[in-house]
């Protein structure tokens, strides 16, 4: 079997995960190639083939290679309506946002046509054939009398002559002129004056915007970019509405109100547990799902860097960064931001640089298999927060998984301070209303809920060395 991913998306976990499925075969072989892809040129380090093995090695073990990447690797017809309910049947496999592959020598494409190399006999240790930094080619295959420990040191050895092609963590650094004047830094953050009494289970949009139960959508087109799919629809009144569903619907709802509720600009966001779509080729009932409102007067108009701009040497944004450590968001792209132009002025601004799909949190961060975990509760709670404080009086998180570490590294105990005096300030009941307004379970959201605030406490009582 060979598996060409799409350069629009070729993404390291939805590979991991595809190596994970093909190890359970008898001679899997995986091609990637076409990696010529923005997200990946900008990731600090390219999936090595010792992460490839591991993944592999973890699925000749007996070991349940991580099955809930609904992008990753999916057989329709297999995992069934009940675990993946927005498949709807393809009956195909996917890596990603693959746009092809080819299976027992047939190439089968998925929306759009994507030159794959041909299959090749799957004898011999795993390999990697050198890819440059912007592109070129990966190759993973095993026989079936392949030994683990050689394979893996031979990996290792692999890993460190393709060492050219990792891409060196960029620094952090401000655009800013000038120190930011009020106007400027309201763009991102305007400190609130009602933490206490913000509505968290409206949110940001508030009750007017949110859809009521059973309410029908028009198609508009389906989305199966990124993590979780969806679809693009429109309501009764015009309103284009994003739709995603999986455990993210969950996580995110949660995640944008509480950045939200703390002063950092959100769009509205809803959990709606049962709603209908009308259109498309598979019309009827969906599962529940987020929803996010393209509302009029505001336009997005691009992305924003998490590692330079013009608000890095400001109190909020490194409180932002406290928040997402506190969260657990382990996903940092800056395909997860966006700027927003408004037609008035809301929350202090005319502009917003906002932080977006925050879906990636409440799990726990790793280096393998994948970057991390989502709406996971057992792993939520046994991730740690703060390790400690060093020699230099910056604070040191607990894992922090494979990307984006070098946001962290000078955080001091006041930053963590600023978030957690924020966040200490909400109510029990609007703890409880933003994990109800995401649909959870009283008693797996109180254990979230208690997570947090032991966090919180843990950052209230930091002290400098």
């Amino acid at each position: 079997m060979a598996v060409g991913v799409g350069e629009e998306d070729g993404r390291f976990r939805a590979v991991e995960r595809a190596v994970a499925r093909l190890g359970q075969a008898a001679n899997p072989v995986v091609e990637i190639h076409d990696l010529e892809n923005e997200d990946m040129s900008r990731s600090r380090r390219w999936p090595t083939p010792l992460d490839l093995a591991l993944e592999h090695e973890r699925a000749r073990a007996g070991l349940d290679p991580d099955r809930s990447h609904p992008s990753g690797f999916v057989h329709a017809p297999q995992l069934g309506q009940a675990e993946h309910p927005g498949i709807e049947g393809e009956g195909c496999l996917r890596v990603g946002d693959a746009k092809s592959y080819v299976m027992d020598g047939q190439r089968r494409r998925l929306g759009h046509a994507s030159e794959i190399m041909p299959d090749f006999p799957a004898r011999g240790p795993v390999m990697y054939k050198g890819a440059g930094k912007h592109g070129g080619s990966m190759t993973v295959g095993t026989g079936a009398r392949v030994d683990p420990k050689r394979a893996l040191a031979a990996c290792l050895a692999l890993a460190v002559l393709a060492a050219g092609c990792v891409a060196i963590p960029r620094k952090m650094r401000s655009t800013a002129k000038a120190p930011l004047t009020p106007a400027q830094m309201a763009e991102l953050w305007v400190e609130p004056a009602d933490i206490a009494s913000r509505d968290l289970f409206h949110g940001p949009g508030g009750a007017a915007l949110m859809p009521a139960p059973s309410t029908r959508f028009q198609f508009v087109k389906k989305d199966t970019k990124g993590f979780s799919w969806g679809w693009d629809v429109k309501d009764a009144s015009g309103m284009d509405w994003a739709v995603k569903y999986g455990p993210e619907a969950h996580s995110e709802v949660v995640a944008s109100r509480l950045i939200w509720a703390i002063g950092f600009h959100q769009p509205p966001t809803y959990f709606v547990e049962r709603w209908i779509i009308e259109g498309g080729t598979v019309p009827g009932v969906k599962p529940p799902s987020r929803f996010r409102p393209d509302l009029p007067g505001r336009k997005r108009v691009g992305e924003w860097s998490w590692r330079r701009n013009q608000f890095v040497d400001t109190q909020p944004f490194r409180g932002l960064l406290v928040m997402m450590r506190i969260l657990n968001n382990w996903d940092l792209l800056d395909r997860n931001t966006a700027i927003y132009e408004l037609d008035r002025e809301e929350e202090g601004a005319r502009r917003w640089f906002v932080v977006i799909d925050t879906g990636a949190s409440f799990g726990r961060t790793r280096i393998v298999p994948d970057s991390g975990t989502r709406n996971d509760i057992e792993d939520f709670e046994q991730q740690g927060f703060i390790k400690g404080v060093d020699v230099d009086g910056y604070v040191r998180f607990d894992d922090l998984g494979r990307f984006h570490r070098e946001l962290f590294g000078t955080l001091t105990p006041a930053d963590v301070k600023w978030t957690c005096e924020r966040l200490d300030r909400l109510t029990s009941q609007q703890w409880a209303d933003a994990f109800r307004a995401a649909g959870y379970e009283e008693a797996i959201a109180a254990r979230f809920i208690r997570r947090i605030r032991e966090k919180v406490a843990a950052g209230l009582a930091l002290t400098s060395p």
